[in-house]
C-alpha cells in the first residue's frame, strides 16, 4: 500500500464493500497517507504537524468520535499493523486531518475523501473573506482575491457558505473548528447591511402592516 515494507500486513475483505455507507475498515487510509509524508516528504509532514489538532477539546466534546478513532485507527495501526509511530503522533495527525483537511469532490460511486493542502490550511477564516476558492476536477485549489488586498494585510478564506446567516454559521464554526467567530460581520446585527439574519415583523392585521425588520441584539 505504501511501499518499502512500512506496513507489516494489511488484510482486505474478499467481498467489495458497499461504497454508499461508511465502513470502518477504511477509517485509517488517509491517516496512513499523512503519516507516510514523514518518510516521503518530511518538509510537508513538518508543516502538517505545525497545525492545530484541538485534541483536548475533541476528547471532551466529541467523545463518541474520539473513541471510534481510538478503536479503528489508533489501535488498528499500532496493534494490527505494528506501526512504529507513537500513539500521540497518530492522534495528532487524526486531529489535524479533521481540523485542516478539506473534502474532495468525488463521484458518487467513489465514496468520500479528504485532501491536505499545506498552504491553504494556513489561511484563517473570515465571514467576509477577501478571497474566493475554486476547486478543479483534478482536486487542485485556486485562491483568487475578490477585493483589493493591501500589502501586509491578512489573506482570509471562508470555512462555511457565505450565504448562511450568522445564527447558522457560528455553530458550525464552533463545532468543527472550536472558535466563536467575532469578525465584523458576526458582530453586526445587520450583517454589514445585508440583513441576512433579519426576520420580517409579521403584520398584526392586513390593515396595520408593519413590515419592519427584527434584528438580533446578540449575534
Amino acid at each position: 500500500l505504501v511501499g518499502g515494507g512500512w506496513l507489516h500486513s494489511l488484510y482486505l475483505p474478499e467481498q467489495e464493500s458497499d461504497l454508499t455507507t461508511a465502513d470502518s475498515q477504511y477509517a485509517a487510509v488517509t491517516v496512513i497517507r499523512l503519516l507516510d509524508l514523514k518518510r516521503t516528504r518530511p518538509e510537508v509532514f513538518t508543516r502538517l504537524m505545525r497545525l492545530e489538532d484541538h485534541n483536548e477539546k475533541r476528547k471532551v466534546e466529541e467523545e463518541d468520535l474520539w473513541d471510534y478513532h481510538q478503536q479503528h485507527i489508533v489501535t488498528f495501526l499500532t496493534e494490527v499493523c505494528h506501526l512504529d509511530n507513537p500513539k500521540t503522533e497518530i492522534e495528532a495527525v487524526i486531529g489535524k486531518m479533521f481540523t485542516n483537511c478539506g473534502d474532495l469532490e468525488l463521484p458518487a460511486s467513489h465514496g468520500r475523501g479528504n485532501g491536505f493542502y499545506p498552504t491553504y490550511a494556513n489561511m484563517n477564516h473570515s465571514c467576509r473573506a477577501n478571497t474566493k476558492t475554486f476547486k478543479y476536477p483534478d482536486q487542485r485549489l485556486e485562491v483568487r482575491a475578490q477585493v483589493h488586498i493591501k500589502k501586509g494585510s491578512e489573506i482570509s478564506t471562508q470555512y462555511v457558505q457565505s450565504m448562511k446567516a450568522t445564527y447558522a454559521r457560528r455553530p458550525v464554526l464552533r463545532a468543527k473548528w472550536y472558535f466563536d467567530c467575532a469578525c465584523d460581520r458576526c458582530c453586526d446585527p445587520t450583517e454589514c447591511g445585508s440583513y441576512l439574519s433579519a426576520l420580517r415583523c409579521p403584520s398584526p392585521s392586513p390593515s396595520k402592516p408593519c413590515a419592519g425588520l427584527v434584528l438580533s441584539c446578540d449575534p
